[in-house]
């Protein structure tokens, strides 16, 4: 638990108690304590507290220029307390692990979630093209050429190898063309047949 989520409880818990004038002083110097976070003053603990409390509310891990964010400790106050680059304290502490895709944004799902989600996304749409696919997915469902890159592969075909997946075609559909009809101007024809018949009597 970090020191803000702490704080919000504290405050919530407060608030079944009997209200009075001292439990309303407390609660609200425990919400100025909570606008100042993180505290100037950064020790080792709120280091790793206001990195921990910025992954819950981001859903991912800092990256070096999310260092420079407000309300995460410098590379400076880094390098005077723990003795690390910026980039060492992250890569030692808060490591990638290998199993998780590679993406940012992506990264709290394993390999194998994110070939089950596309999977459950691709035989729900029946895609034809990869682009009907980025077209019907779902909202938050990130785009084929992430989830390829994420494990792996590069190209649609692949994708679908990969998630041993039915290739869906889509069926032409042949319209026949009305054949030609005849019409015979029966008028035309009979005069036709009468002008032979005098000509045989001739």
């Amino acid at each position: 638990m970090t020191r803000k989520q702490a704080l919000l409880k504290a405050i919530k818990i407060l608030d079944t108690y009997k209200n009075d004038k001292e439990i309303s002083t407390v609660q609200q110097k425990l919400n100025e304590i909570l606008l100042d976070l993180p505290l100037a003053n950064w020790s080792k603990p709120a280091i790793f507290d206001a990195v921990d409390q910025w992954i819950h509310e981001n859903k991912k891990i800092p990256t070096v220029r999310d260092m420079a964010y407000k309300g995460l400790p410098s590379e400076s106050v880094i390098k005077r307390r723990l003795g690390l680059t910026c980039k060492e304290f992250l890569d030692f502490y808060y490591p990638i692990k290998k199993l998780k895709c590679q993406s940012n944004k992506y990264y709290f799902k394993t390999k194998e979630e994110w070939k089950l989600i596309f999977k459950e996304e691709y035989e729900k749409i029946k895609p034809y093209t990869a682009k009907e696919f980025d077209k019907k997915r779902k909202d938050g469902m990130p785009a084929w050429e992430t989830i390829a890159r994420m494990l792996g592969v590069k190209r649609w075909k692949q994708l679908i190898d990969y998630c041993n997946l039915e290739i869906y075609k889509k069926e032409k559909i042949y319209i026949r063309k009305p054949t030609k009809t005849i019409i015979v101007n029966r008028i035309i024809d009979a005069e036709k047949e009468l002008l032979r018949i005098n000509n045989d009597n001739d």
